[in-house]
């Protein structure tokens, strides 16, 4: 198993929730959850750059998985971390663009070392852990189905995902003073480290401020339990600044698998 240096933070957060994902081939982390494919590559914090052959690999990796199901990405695709480390990064996009992969959309990580000094105000949270309260459960799938039209199957596969990772999973909802769902968000917590994902504010109450104080609600939730950092992934613009570090990253998906398993052999 690849060793992912600690100051290395992404990669630490991931290997955390995940230490059995760098099994694949060198230098990659990937998601090996039943029913969902999901793989990443970010040379600028992992090992190394890649090879092409290293993209090969894990392009066949991929296409043989036999878990695959409705939800999972049809081709492997790589995140490649912006900012520092400038020499490899055009060495990794030089070689995935002459792969031919296709840039589809841009992302940013967010990191916090300490929590956000945002006040619940008006708004009441409330945080449990998945599985064991209905009530914050059902809201949070609720805001998942209103932001990504998720379905019963999905969810199904989601949650099972979720119960595969080796980490601590939290669901936080926030309510009007009238008890109303206003937003809901997950935490993964491993070790003193939390992943905070699928935050999502209700149409009728976004502009409000509602989604960093949904941040704030899930990392005070998770401080109690040993977090002490944090990190998020989003490809809103409008949150670009809403974190004291924020690392740009470009996200890349490969051409059709046939392609790789014709060059494997």
């Amino acid at each position: 198993m690849v060793r992912v240096p600690e100051k290395n933070v992404i990669a630490a957060f991931y290997h955390k929730l995940m230490p059995e994902a760098l099994a694949v081939p060198r230098g990659f982390l990937a998601n090996d959850a039943p029913g969902f494919q999901n793989g990443v590559i970010a040379p600028v914090f992992l090992t190394r750059p890649p090879r092409a052959l290293d993209l090969k690999q894990f392009c066949h990796w991929y296409a043989q998985r036999r878990d695959q199901s409705p939800h999972s990405e049809p081709r492997a695709y790589v995140d490649i971390l912006l900012g520092r480390g400038a020499h490899d990064q055009s060495e990794a996009l030089a070689l995935v663009s002459g792969l031919g992969w296709e840039r589809t959309r841009e992302k940013s990580f967010l990191v916090w070392r300490r929590p956000v000094a945002a006040e619940e105000g008006c708004w009441r949270s409330s945080t449990h852990r998945l599985g064991t309260d209905r009530d914050t459960d059902a809201a949070f799938w609720e805001s998942m189905a209103n932001f990504s039209r998720a379905s019963a199957t999905y969810q199904r596969r989601f949650e099972r995902f979720l119960r595969s990772l080796e980490a601590e999973v939290w669901v936080t909802v926030l309510r009007s003073p009238r008890g109303r769902l206003c937003a809901a968000g997950l935490s993964l917590v491993a070790d003193d480290s939390a992943l905070l994902l699928c935050g999502s504010v209700m149409p009728s109450y976004r502009g409000r401020g509602l989604w960093i104080r949904l941040v704030a609600a899930r990392q005070r939730a998770t401080a109690g339990r040993g977090a002490k950092a944090w990190l998020a992934s989003s490809m809103n613009p409008l949150l670009m600044g809403k974190a004291p570090q924020v690392i740009p990253a470009v996200e890349y998906r490969a051409p059709r698998a046939a392609r790789f398993r014709h060059e494997l052999n």
